[in-house]
């Protein structure tokens, strides 16, 4: 569909009503958006500028068990920060306790912030030319995908949902705990119930297109706009070092990390070649064979710096100043932080589980769950500088950024489709 007919398309759709439940929520319990969150929120900020060309309305909602809410979105507030700020040392208080007191406490505050969510706005009166929008996690808001289908059912409305990954689905082995089994059941009853489904790249697609027996649209994400770097608490090592970014959980494949990095030191023999490697990530409770790990090697340790609270400004300044990216995880929707490097000039070692998002020439792939492969890959990299800067100079002189304004309209385009084609 062109911009041209997508206007046409337009004259007949009233309003976009974002569905932000699971932005309250996660907002209410976080002070930094990890990516689908980023994602979503950059969306939710951006299409109502974007969709005014087309002379569409764009609105944020909630949906609550018997109406629609219609909210203003402002997840930056002061008051908001204290509340996170608060709930993240609750968070990470409770990261000391068993996996199951863990699953426990967060279970019961995501749903005590999904009901505060709920409350707030004032009710809309919904038609069947409105379209609701589902744009990030609706499971962190328990009742959030079965208000969207009920609301649907009771105006006539049309649904549209944006499918960052199928993990919940398809990687069941890494999604046997409370938060994973009610993903996998929000994201089955609102594939079967949109009418519109996009999705972040051509893999999830497939895979969104099998579940729900229905076209699938693929939208590729923006590229991300981090803070101006800065870094207050000295994060950054006085040493070169290599990065990683993403949630400590089994699926990013941070022990590999650890097997590469205690290879090295063993093969290095005190030479000092060795690299600190830094890992941002928050933390979640299937962490502990990871910490585990660290703990019992104690010459390990020295060389790897894990940062769990990074702020925007503290991230941006990371990935600046490192020599590159390793990106080992085993599945993933889309892979963020590769983009994110690459808006710092900065390639990547990634997996073949991560979508492709033609960056080719950028990073260097291998095969998930080779260690040996990776621990090569790593060891070339850093020892042969010049071949790592000629990737650095092919990115300050050849990547292009795909911009906000193309992927919302992009996505408009999707979600304006009377059948999905």
């Amino acid at each position: 569909m062109t911009v041209t007919s997508a206007r046409r398309e337009a004259a007949g759709a009233r309003r976009v009503l974002i569905v932000v439940n699971d932005l309250l929520v996660y907002r209410a319990a976080a002070t930094q958006p990890t990516g689908i969150q980023r994602l979503a929120e950059g969306y939710t900020g951006h299409l109502p500028g974007v969709a005014a060309t087309l002379g569409i309305e764009v609105r944020t909602v909630v949906v609550a068990p018997d109406a629609v809410r219609d909210v203003t979105l402002d997840t930056r507030s002061s008051g908001g920060r204290r509340f996170a700020r608060g709930a993240e040392l609750a968070l990470r208080i409770s990261a000391h306790a068993p996996r199951s007191v863990q699953e426990r406490t967060r279970t019961a505050g995501r749903r005590f912030l999904a009901r505060r969510a709920r409350g707030g706005g004032h009710q809309l009166e919904i038609g069947p030319r409105d379209t609701f929008l589902v744009l990030g996690a609706p499971w962190i808001a328990p009742g959030m995908a079965a208000g969207a289908v009920a609301a649907k059912a009771r105006s006539g409305a049309r649904l549209a949902q944006l499918v960052h990954d199928m993990l919940p689905i398809t990687g069941a082995k890494w999604y046997g705990d409370t938060q994973g089994i009610a993903a996998a059941a929000d994201l089955t009853l609102l594939l079967g119930a949109a009418d519109v489904l996009a999705a972040v790249s051509p893999e999830v697609a497939a895979e969104a297109a099998n579940v729900a027996h229905s076209h699938v649209t693929v939208v590729l994400p923006p590229d991300p706009i981090l803070a101006t770097p800065n870094d207050p608490r000295g994060l950054l090592p006085d040493a070169p070092y290599v990065l990683t970014v993403g949630t400590i959980h089994p699926r990013k494949s941070h022990v590999l990390l650890l097997d590469v990095w205690s290879r090295w030191l063993v093969a290095d023999q005190g030479a000092g070649r060795v690299p600190c490697l830094v890992i941002v990530g928050r933390r979640h409770p299937q962490d502990g064979p990871f910490f585990e790990r660290l703990a019992s090697e104690p010459a390990l340790r020295s060389y790897v710096r894990v940062v769990t609270d990074a702020s925007d400004p503290e991230l941006a300044a990371l990935y600046e100043g490192c020599q590159f990216l390793v990106f080992p995880s085993l599945a993933e929707g889309w892979g963020l932080p590769i983009r994110e490097a690459l808006m710092y000039g900065k390639p990547s070692i990634v997996t073949d589980a991560i979508p492709s998002s033609d960056v080719s020439r950028f990073i260097e792939v291998v095969p998930a769950r080779d260690g040996e492969a990776f621990d090569r890959a790593v060891r070339r990299w850093w020892d042969e500088p010049e071949a790592v800067e000629r990737r650095i100079r092919a990115i300050r002189e050849e990547f292009v950024p795909r911009s906000w304004d193309r992927a919302c309209l992009d996505l408009l385009v999707a979600i304006l489709s009377v059948d999905g084609n």
